[in-house]
Order: C-alpha cells, then sequence, then structure tokens
C-alpha cells in the first residue's frame, strides 16, 4: 500500500483538506501532531510541522524515517512575486531558491547554492510534476524560501531578479531532506498574497480562499492514484 506524507506549516492550512477528509486518526509522536488517515489503498499521513525551515525540515525527517512514507507533498500558502499571480492561484514549484544560505565570504559560493547537489535552484521531483500537471494545469515557479517572512517591496524586488515566482518558508527545508533521503518531493502552494506591501493583510483574509482551492488539488490528486 502506498504511503503519502503531507509536511503542512500551520494546522489552518491542512484544517480545510481534513474537514474534506472527515474522520481522521490524531497521534502525537515526536513532539507533532500526526493525522493519518486510509484512503482506499492510499495510506495518508499528514504533520502540523510548524513554521519555518528547520520545522518542516524536522517534520519532513520523521514522516519519512517514523512512518517509511513512499513520497512527500509539501502544501500551504506562499506570497506572490509575480504579477500575474492571483489571489488563490495554485502552482507547482519546479525549483526552490534558498536564498538565507550565503556561505560567500568562505568559498565564493553564490548565494543558495548547494555543491553537493550542484544546484542553486534545487530542483523537485520531475515526475511528480507531470503527475501534478495531468490532475490539474498550474503554472510552474522557483520558489524562494528561507526562515524570513518577505512583505518589503524591495526583498520581493531581489527575489524577483533571481526568477522566483513565489516566497515562502517551509520549501527549503522540506526539499533537502527529501533530496538527502532519496524521497521524491512534490510542492504545491496557493496565493494568499499579491506581489506588493499588503502581505500581512492580505494573509489574514484570504488564507481560506486559497487553501480551499490547493485542499481541492491535491483531494484530486491522491484519489487519482488509486
Amino acid at each position: 500500500m502506498k504511503k503519502i506524507g503531507f509536511v503542512v506549516a500551520m494546522s489552518r492550512e491542512m484544517k480545510v483538506f481534513l474537514d474534506k477528509l472527515g474522520r481522521v486518526e490524531l497521534v502525537s509522536s515526536c513532539g507533532f501532531s500526526i493525522y493519518k488517515y486510509l484512503f482506499d489503498k492510499v495510506e495518508l499521513y499528514m504533520v502540523d510541522a510548524g513554521v519555518g525551515e528547520i520545522a518542516s525540515a524536522l517534520a519532513t525527517f520523521h514522516l519519512i524515517s517514523e512512518y517509511k512514507v513512499d513520497e512527500i507533498i509539501n502544501f500551504g500558502v506562499c506570497g506572490s512575486l509575480d504579477n500575474e499571480l492571483d489571489i488563490a492561484d495554485v502552482v507547482f514549484v519546479k525549483s526552490v531558491y534558498h536564498f538565507d544560505r550565503d556561505t560567500s565570504t568562505l568559498d565564493n559560493c553564490e548565494v543558495g547554492y548547494y555543491p553537493e547537489w550542484g544546484e542553486k535552484y534545487l530542483s523537485c521531483d520531475t515526475n511528480m510534476l507531470q503527475k501534478a500537471q495531468s490532475v490539474t494545469r498550474a503554472k510552474e515557479v522557483i520558489c524562494a524560501s528561507s526562515e524570513k517572512f518577505v512583505s518589503d517591496t524591495a526583498t520581493k524586488s531581489k527575489l524577483q531578479k533571481e526568477g522566483a515566482g513565489i516566497c515562502e518558508m517551509e520549501s527549503a527545508g522540506v526539499l533537502l531532506t527529501c533530496k538527502r533521503m532519496n524521497i521524491p518531493c512534490l510542492i504545491v502552494k496557493a496565493i494568499s498574497d499579491k506581489a506588493d506591501e499588503s502581505a500581512v493583510m492580505s494573509f489574514n483574509e484570504m488564507l481560506s480562499t486559497a487553501m480551499q482551492k490547493c485542499s481541492d488539488f491535491i483531494y484530486s490528486y491522491v484519489k487519482s492514484i488509486q
């Protein structure tokens, strides 16, 4: 039986999907809340990871090592860096730019570059991306990921120049853990704020709408692999 692990930063982000599933089993494991659900022939394990790269990396490692999941899906809301993206648009992440990683003063590497992977833009699993596109057509973007909530125009402009279409605080932690453990990873995000300085206001107002669309896709994706 296939096992899918879901890493979600906040309980508010996963609530819409949990409500769609109905009754789930809740267990506490290593300080995490793990929601378990049997979806026909697929076992789902969803972790309330907490916000940030470190929390998401720990949660991802726990799902892989403890529950032996076959693949990881990270979903939630994000900030837009692309004026063509609207509130609640769902996007698929093709690669992650970890702009907090900066060893340039030691080794002259570019910000975000990982020598062990030979990549500045960490690539996601192409097979899972193709599967996602077969379920729902969505724009593929580069995600700028860090431990910082980005809301100022100056930082957004800098990230736009790097080619990033969205920004958030978990993807690098999830993806790097999956790469280390050779587990395929899909990252799905829904836009909660536009590419301007209204991030905090928009996030609080649009979270439910964005997560409804994101959850609809996740449900369809899981159903398609029965």
